[in-house]
């Protein structure tokens, strides 16, 4: 059984424009530094998009703390 992977943001382009669109060999992500919260961001050298790691996710554009946010799914 082949081993399966779990394919994060950071390792393909989230952008329908992008010609390297969900492909994950391009190689085309690079780091590009912090957001102001201390997010790491990532940038596609294809399309110039940049993005976070929590793209995608529960904690996207949040403005509270990810352990805020699961201490109050687990208190649900």
């Amino acid at each position: 059984m082949p081993k399966l992977e779990m394919i994060t943001a950071n390792k393909f382009c989230d952008n329908q424009k992008c010609p390297d669109y969900g492909q994950t060999d391009k190689d085309n992500i690079i780091e590009f530094g912090h957001s102001p919260n201390g997010i790491k961001r990532y940038r596609c050298k294809t399309c110039g998009v940049t993005f976070t790691d929590t793209k995608g996710t529960l904690f996207y554009k949040r403005h509270i703390s990810k352990k805020d946010i699961i201490e109050a799914l687990a208190h649900h």
